[in-house]
């Protein structure tokens, strides 16, 4: 759930559902270097998705979400991900 709320006079998203945002990138991350990953495992479109909706309810977030998005190389994400077994042909699996 986002809920998005309004705070000191302009529309913004939880900030729980930006932290867990910012971690999943990070997250993602360290998933690129071969580190720990914690998960779930979200595939760059879905990730890109959450960040555009932060981004579209409050712009001013735009630098921080985008700069962190854009310096992961998702090819090397998707391969790590998939020698994992988080991702299988294209589509994501959840491990437990």
């Amino acid at each position: 759930m986002t809920s998005i709320r309004f705070h000191r006079g302009h529309l913004d998203v939880r900030s729980q559902y930006v932290d867990e945002v910012m971690r999943q990138l990070a997250d993602v991350a360290n998933l690129e270097r071969g580190g720990p990953f914690h998960g779930p495992y979200f595939t760059e479109p879905q990730l890109w998705g959450r960040v555009q909706f932060i981004v579209w309810v409050n712009p001013n977030r735009r630098h921080a979400l985008l700069s962190r998005f854009a310096k992961i190389n998702w090819s090397k994400v998707a391969g790590e991900a998939r020698k994992r077994g988080l991702e299988a042909s294209g589509q994501t699996v959840q491990k437990v």
